[in-house]
């Protein structure tokens, strides 16, 4: 039609693009497995923010083993994932994903390693027979990479946080403490008040 070629050798001349890619076998079942640590709602939702964090290839094809998050684009989409504007907790969060728990350093963070630093991080029911999120935590205020925790940490830190988070958590303490205060001293109160009574009426079946 209109001079065009629809002849069967003019078709084959058009190169065929197929969607598909190889993926490894090992990090299938690694990623079952991460889904079967966090169920199916979850697993998709920690996805997201990995989308949401990682630089997409033009080629990537739909493909999330192309994805990969570097420091970059962290600090870049790290509000539209979490709704923190904050460059140096952005940067923290980044760290924990580089060099985790023994594993080889890494400057562009794929979906396995996303899902093995998120498991362990979530995996705090038994410090005992995993610690690894304890080391996690460790590593997100040890910001310098020194292995210690310094008061510069603490402060730059500190310093980052916005001042109503700080006294938002420092209110729900507030709080806390002192209705434990109060109901502490109300049972004294009540046990005194029932001891008192208790007392009064021995003292008058005595009497009488």
């Amino acid at each position: 039609m209109d001079g065009e070629d629809c002849s069967p050798t003019g078709l084959a001349k058009t190169p065929m693009v197929l969607n598909t890619f190889l993926v490894n076998d090992d990090n299938v079942y690694k990623l079952v497995e991460h889904r079967s640590f966090f169920g199916p709602a979850n697993f998709f939702r920690v996805f997201r923010i990995f989308y949401q964090l990682a630089v997409i290839p033009e080629d990537a094809q739909n493909n999330p083993f192309a994805l990969t998050l570097d420091e970059n684009s962290t600090v870049r989409n790290f509000e539209s994932a979490f709704g923190i504007k904050n460059e140096e907790i952005a940067v923290r969060f980044f760290k924990l994903f580089m060099a985790p728990l023994g594993e080889p350093k890494l400057y562009h963070i794929d979906i396995m390693r996303w899902y093995f630093v998120i498991q362990n991080l979530c995996d705090n029911q038994n410090p005992k027979k995993n610690p690894n999120y304890q080391k996690l935590a460790f590593n997100f205020f040890d910001y310098d990479s020194n292995g210690s925790i310094g008061s510069v940490d603490i402060h730059n830190l500190k310093k980052s946080l916005e001042n109503c988070f700080t006294e938002s958590i420092s209110e729900t303490f507030l709080k806390l403490s002192v209705e434990r205060t109060f109901s502490k001293q109300f049972g004294k109160f009540a046990a005194e008040a029932e001891h008192r009574v208790e007392d009064r009426q021995a003292k008058a079946t005595a009497k009488g």
